[in-house]
């Protein structure tokens, strides 16, 4: 949590921002996201629990996919999951009915409703309090509308109708989604460092020995440890570039006030 110097995506939504997020600012979050989750389901893995509060902002702006006490790794693009993981009102409804789904395109689906809930400041289908049943309901019958508080492209409505498609199979890829029309122009400030780098140049070539179960759950099993601690390290991966200022902190992040 050290190098999220500027809070978590829901920080700007609840607190940060008096009207929405701009579109130029919120181009660039979910495109980076949508970079972190391409590489993610290369390697065979899902992350299974998106959303603002595991979206964290550097220093610089960039923003850093946090959290996976929920992701797991697949064999195959047609493994199915069969655990219901997450948070309700950012789950697909394939998991709100709890049948066996294919992760990766329900991690789209919670992404879609990020990209909602940030230039609407609502949630699509329902609030934390909404009850299962009628979040389904609501998914099933895409009962979800646009602000007209705020000034939402098309572009934007549109990338969101796709990701929050009811047939997993009809939404985009990660991949889709950074070229879709409306993430064009996202301007990607992040910034990798060598060892990233050679992460990513390695994950695909990786993605058996990633499969594998790793050593350190085995050995605790093993020695039924129950208390595990980590120790610090020396090397964090600082965000390089220019530190966004208070003072250009809102003007850079957050719509007008007055709303259309």
């Amino acid at each position: 949590m050290d190098i999220a110097e500027r809070k978590d995506l829901e920080f700007y939504i609840m607190r940060g921002c008096h009207g929405n997020i701009k579109e130029a600012q919120a181009k660039i979050w979910i495109k980076q996201i949508a970079s972190a989750l391409e590489y993610l389901h290369e390697i065979g893995t899902a992350h299974r629990d998106i959303k603002c509060e595991n979206i964290l902002i550097t220093r610089c702006l960039n923003a850093k996919l946090a959290d996976f006490g929920f992701s797991r790794f697949f064999k195959s693009s047609k493994d199915l999951s069969m655990t219901f993981c997450g948070t309700a009102t950012y789950a697909a409804p394939e998991i709100l009915k709890n049948i066996p789904y294919i992760a990766r395109p329900s991690d789209i689906w919670s992404l879609g409703v990020v990209l909602y809930r940030v230039l609407n400041k609502k949630f699509p289908f329902g609030d934390l309090n909404t009850k299962i049943r009628a979040l389904i309901k609501r998914q099933e019958n895409q009962e979800y509308t646009f602000s007209s508080q705020y000034d939402i492209s098309i572009e934007a409505k549109k990338l969101i109708k796709r990701m929050l498609t009811l047939a997993p199979a009809r939404r985009p890829t990660a991949k889709e989604v950074q070229s879709d029309t409306w993430c064009q122009g996202a301007f990607m400030l992040l910034k990798n460092e060598e060892d990233q780098k050679e992460a990513l140049e390695n994950g695909r070539t990786k993605k058996t020995e990633h499969q594998t179960r790793l050593p350190v759950v085995d050995e605790i099993l093993k020695n039924n440890i129950t208390d595990v601690a980590a120790e610090p390290v020396d090397k964090k991966y600082a965000d390089p570039g220019e530190t966004i200022s208070d003072t250009s902190l809102k003007e850079r992040v957050c719509s007008p006030r007055n709303f259309i």
